[in-house]
């Protein structure tokens, strides 16, 4: 099961005409949105959800600049970029007191020409892995692990970990590290989440993720819960020094996602996301 699925149908049967369902909470649809946009590469899909935040009533300011901000992102994905620049527009001159968002839409405007000429449409680098929910419910974890970047100068890389409730209700934690990843071209660095899983999570899925161009490794991940290191490795492995990324799925349109033997935190490899949207269109025009 495509577990972003749930969450997606739990948002749009509330958004059906005729129910008589209580106001969508904004924050918790707004995170539905980001989900179907960066963890399942639906930018297509997410612009519709984040276009429901911006006509919802009682969506406060932040959340719905917050909300055009990513239709404009989704829309350069797709490469409508005249729409994108007419969403980056409007969100500047009426949301201008939001003036994080605000200052990334104006980024975003200036530097359209300049991806739309470099970048095709892509989605993301991905490595994801389920996590034992017996070991993790009900406790507070900390999932940290290293990540070095080249030339990250679009997006992001950073961790995620995602907890699921019961079928056909929204996430009951969700983190991307969208607001903290990692850009520009870094050294090693360690970085972490901390969330609390409910005692009543189903499912968890955690990994590592890479949204934009660039190069980004990952290394050294760990899980503390309530304090105490989890060390179980029969199932995945944390450090990537097995002969394959055992226990994640890796991939991801755009992007070439494997091991390196040439860079490592610890041991001896890490897990490299390349981008290769750039290279395929270059690819291309020779041909």
């Amino acid at each position: 099961m495509t577990f972003g699925l749930i969450m997606t149908a739990t948002l749009l049967t509330s958004l059906l005409p005729g129910t008589q369902q209580r106001q969508p909470d904004p924050e918790a649809q707004l995170q539905a949105a980001i989900h179907e946009e960066v963890v399942l590469g639906n930018p297509a899909g997410a612009i519709e959800l984040y276009k429901s935040i911006v006509t919802q009533n009682g969506a406060s300011r932040a959340v719905v600049a917050t909300a055009l901000l990513h239709i404009g992102e989704c829309q350069e994905r797709l490469g409508r970029n005249e729409d994108a620049r007419a969403t980056y527009q409007r969100l500047i001159n009426q949301f201008g007191d939001q003036s994080g968002v605000a200052g990334q839409a104006r980024e975003q405007l200036e530097n359209i020409p300049t991806r739309a000429a470099e970048e095709p449409a892509t989605s993301y680098g991905l490595g994801t892995a389920a996590f034992p929910v017996a070991a993790a419910a009900g406790k507070h974890v900390k999932y940290s692990g290293y990540i070095k970047t080249e030339g990250v100068k679009r997006g992001w890389a950073g961790l995620w970990w995602r907890v699921d409730g019961e079928r056909d209700t929204p996430p009951l934690a969700f983190d991307n590290m969208q607001d903290r990843g990692a850009t520009g071209t870094t050294p090693w660095t360690r970085y972490e989440i901390d969330l609390d899983v409910p005692a009543n999570a189903t499912h968890i899925y955690f990994g590592v993720l890479h949204v934009g161009n660039g190069d980004a490794w990952f290394d050294t991940l760990q899980v503390e819960l309530d304090g105490v290191a989890y060390t179980d490795k029969t199932h995945v492995d944390l450090d990537f020094e097995s002969n394959w990324p055992r226990g994640f799925y890796t991939g991801g349109k755009g992007y070439k996602v494997e091991l390196d033997e040439q860079e490592a935190h610890t041991g001896r490899q890490s897990l490299r996301s390349h981008f290769v949207g750039a290279e395929k269109a270059q690819a291309e025009k020779v041909h």
